[in-house]
């Protein structure tokens, strides 16, 4: 019987790129927090790739501060429908839905 990964601690060690994680497709929690990730659009890349993560943490990287703090964690939640935990904090359908139909209004006036 073959085993798969589902979960992956990467807490503080120093990891500054997450593009490798999306070929774990299998992943349930992931912990990247406390790292030097800087890069938002590969953060979010990966993660929409997971299709089973239900549970990730982020918090502690340098592009999870400032302004893009609220916008990467929206575009997470709005591509990411089996997330149900983020930062440690319960993500409800509610707030899923909210953020993808803010996506989606986005995209529609960006293509007008």
């Amino acid at each position: 019987m073959q085993s798969a990964l589902t979960t992956l601690d990467l807490n503080r060690v120093q990891l500054s790129s997450c593009g490798m994680l999306c070929c774990l497709a299998v992943l349930e929690k992931l912990n990247i927090s406390n790292n030097v990730i800087e890069e938002g659009d590969e953060l979010c890349f990966a993660v929409r790739r997971l299709q089973r993560l239900r549970s990730l943490q982020v918090s502690g990287n340098p592009v999870m501060e400032g302004p893009m703090k609220a916008k990467l964690r929206g575009l997470i939640l709005a591509t990411c429908a089996s997330l149900t935990s983020y930062d440690g904090k319960t993500v409800t359908d509610n707030e899923k839905q909210f953020a993808r139909t803010k996506l989606d209004r986005k995209q529609a006036t960006s293509n007008s």
